[in-house]
């Protein structure tokens, strides 16, 4: 009906409408649901195109990944976003300090109290974000999650799954699937991975077989994936590191990835256009990038 309405409004012919209504059809009825099956314009005129090519809707990877980002409900212009989701940090802190790691909850409150009251003076109406992890900050995760304060608006929240410092990439409680599953829609699985172009093949099919997984339970669950990369410390140097970022932007692409969010450090102009080119030539729907200070 929706997409036989969709032709009718518009003043197209009663053939158009009905193609409409029949694609329409043709992808609810290969997808669990009902009404969340249903397909966006931009997702339903992408399958007119190709229909002959997509015998199995629900097998194909460009229109679950339309299915998916046409559907966003909150869109974010600009972000602010103060990262405090250390884990390894804040404990050789307290370590040093001599003091008890159950302190670090604590501080994280605190740091979430100033966000807040830095977001609600400096403004940040619809463009205020933490990221914070469930270690020592699930009291701030639980109250983060759905706010909506007077002036500042709904908080962009992201949360951490690798576990610290590690090499290959493994996360920090098990099995992301079942994690992911009792996490609320609106938090960012954010996922750091130390990278270089020129790793071994064994330890760089490790680390992209893992983040192919935490893409899929993204996909899976709905939530938003950031991705963060770095290069790891134990390579000298590079003059070029600007390009080595691009090309572990480039490879995350090929594997078929595509995040919703890109985590990377400040870049040069030249390469943040080529940056910009690459994103839109895989994935006009990317969010943005999270620029790390």
């Amino acid at each position: 009906m929706s997409g036989l309405l969709r032709g009718y409004l518009n003043g197209e012919s009663w053939q158009q409408s009905c193609k409409y209504a029949n694609a329409c059809g043709a992808l609810v009825v290969s997808r669990h649901g009902c009404a969340p099956a249903m397909p966006t314009k931009e997702e339903l005129d992408d399958y007119l195109l190709r229909a002959a090519d997509v015998p199995r809707p629900d097998k194909d990877a460009r229109l679950n990944h339309l299915h998916r980002v046409t559907k966003r409900e909150k869109h974010w212009d600009e972000l602010c976003v103060i990262a405090f989701d250390h884990r390894s940090q804040f404990v050789d802190m307290a370590e040093a300090a001599g003091v008890s790691i159950n302190h670090i909850p604590y501080l994280k409150k605190l740091i979430w109290q100033a966000a807040r009251q830095g977001a609600l003076e400096a403004g940040l109406e619809n463009n205020a974000g933490l990221l914070c992890d469930s270690t020592f900050g699930q009291d701030v995760l639980n109250e983060a999650t759905g706010l909506k304060d007077d002036h500042v608006g709904q908080y962009w929240i992201g949360r951490p799954v690798e576990l610290p410092g590690s090499r290959p990439l493994k996360l920090e409680h098990g099995n992301i699937g079942t994690y992911l599953n009792n996490w609320p829609k609106e938090q960012v699985v954010k996922c750091l991975m130390f990278y270089h172009p020129e790793d071994g093949e064994l330890l760089r099919n490790e680390q992209e077989s893992k983040i192919v997984e935490i893409y899929q339970a993204c996909c899976a669950t709905g939530n938003d994936m950031l991705l963060e990369v770095v290069l790891p410390k134990d390579y000298s140097p590079a003059q070029n590191s600007d390009g080595q970022y691009l090309s572990v932007m480039r490879r995350v692409y090929e594997l078929g990835i595509m995040p919703d969010w890109w985590k990377v450090p400040p870049l040069s102009a030249k390469t943040w256009q080529d940056a910009d080119e690459l994103i839109s030539k895989h994935d006009p729907h990317c969010r943005g990038v999270v620029i790390l200070a």
